[in-house]
């Protein structure tokens, strides 16, 4: 789905070009395996969250300001009990995906025998 507030292209580039550094750094010069993959995971599903929360909101705010944001957008019950506090919504959202990605992860690789 295509947020029409703001550049998707702009944010995953740079939520792939954060993770890709941060796994770069984590895992240098020493090989690679299961657990530093998990571990991955769940570094790459806290921090895409913790980056797309902010990067959403700062767009959100300047389409406010400028009255340019979209008025006639579909209401979602379970968007209207989020909380409102962006860190309070980034560190949820972060428990929630850091916690999913790994598992998914894990099914993969339980699927595929790695």
């Amino acid at each position: 789905m295509r947020l029409p507030y703001m550049n998707n292209t702009t944010a995953i580039l740079l939520t792939l070009g954060i993770n890709l550094a941060i796994m770069v750094a984590l895992n240098w010069g020493k090989s690679f395996g299961l657990a530093d993959i998990m571990l991955d995971a769940v570094i790459c599903g806290v921090m895409t969250v913790v980056i797309n929360v902010f990067f959403v909101r700062h767009y959100v705010t300047r389409a406010l300001a400028n009255k340019t944001l979209p008025t006639n957008l579909p209401v979602s019950r379970m968007m209207m009990r989020l909380p409102r506090n962006p860190l309070l919504l980034a560190l949820l959202c972060a428990l929630f995906f850091g916690l999913l990605t790994p598992l998914i992860n894990g099914m993969i690789f339980i699927l595929l025998r790695f």
